[in-house]
């Protein structure tokens, strides 16, 4: 939790302008404008409060919202990519505003949401004290309830952290060998595309025509670039290049990519194998 400091201004409030813009209402799919983004903030408050104001950093775009009740509310913009911090409010004749922006700010990205954390302001005896908790699954939680469609579009999906026993491998034991894989020719192309499925991602094999090797593809379901961390063959007969493969695929939203081609040890003889991974997505370019 961080705590900062705001100043009284006035005994009692004049009219202020009421000229910014104000938080979204329904919730309905968004459409982003080039170089727009989604401005998210979170309010706890113990007092109703009223005209509060966030500013750009950069313009003179200001976010307002006239009047938070007591309790946690969600509010979202549309605004124009750049950073944006919380500078004033007003509770009951009393007007308070920011001494300096520094930590109370927050970025948006253009295409993305950018979160400002759940801001709770309270008024101690004439001072203002107001914590910025960055509480990313409480925001998830809040967002999904108060705004369900538009937490679908532009929240990642949850992936659980996978541990060793997930991969059936017992973390006191060493880790699987390491393979190289065969490089997949641009020419191989996938003949059976299952059908669309609910799941994130979809792994499939198919035969190379001609030969008894395999090749792996992967689908994105998703609208989030998804990494494959981790790719391994386990429980191998007669396979080349058996254990954790050597590769890092990324694959864009709704893409197939090819993974590897799994090739028999020898030519003429049957061959087995089971296959396993992680995956996770892929937030502001960072894997």
């Amino acid at each position: 939790m961080k705590i900062k400091h705001l100043s009284l201004v006035a005994l009692v409030m004049l009219a202020l302008s009421a000229c910014g813009t104000e938080p979204i209402q329904q919730d309905q799919p968004i459409t982003l404008q080039a170089g727009q983004g989604l401005a998210a903030v979170v309010y706890d408050v113990a007092d109703p409060l009223s005209q509060v104001t966030l500013e750009s950093a950069e313009s003179s775009t200001q976010l307002q919202i006239t009047a938070v009740p007591v309790g946690v509310h969600v509010y979202l913009f549309q605004v124009p990519a750049g950073s944006y911090c919380f500078t004033s409010f007003q509770f009951g004749r009393w007007h308070f505003f920011s001494k300096d922006k520094e930590g109370q700010c927050f970025q948006v990205k253009a295409g993305e949401l950018g979160y400002g954390g759940t801001l709770s302001p309270r008024v101690v005896n004439g001072e203002v004290m107001t914590g910025q908790d960055m509480d990313l699954e409480r925001f998830r939680s809040e967002l999904t309830q108060s705004y369900p469609i538009i937490a679908k579009q532009f929240l990642p999906p949850e992936v659980k952290e996978y541990t060793a026993a997930d991969l059936n491998t017992p973390a006191s034991t060493s880790e699987p060998p390491v393979s190289a894989t065969a490089a997949v020719p641009a020419s191989i192309t996938p003949r059976q595309v299952p059908a669309a499925s609910t799941d994130q991602i979809t792994e499939w094999i198919e035969y190379i025509p001609g030969t008894l090797d395999h090749v792996v593809f992967f689908r994105n379901n998703t609208q989030w670039t998804i990494q494959v961390k981790r790719f391994e063959l386990y429980d191998c007969v007669a396979v080349k290049a058996c254990g954790v493969q050597k590769f890092t695929l990324v694959i864009p939203p709704h893409a197939i990519r090819q993974a590897m081609i799994i090739e028999p040890a020898d030519p003429h003889d049957a061959y087995t194998y089971r296959t396993r991974y992680i995956y996770g997505f892929v937030q502001n370019g960072k894997h």
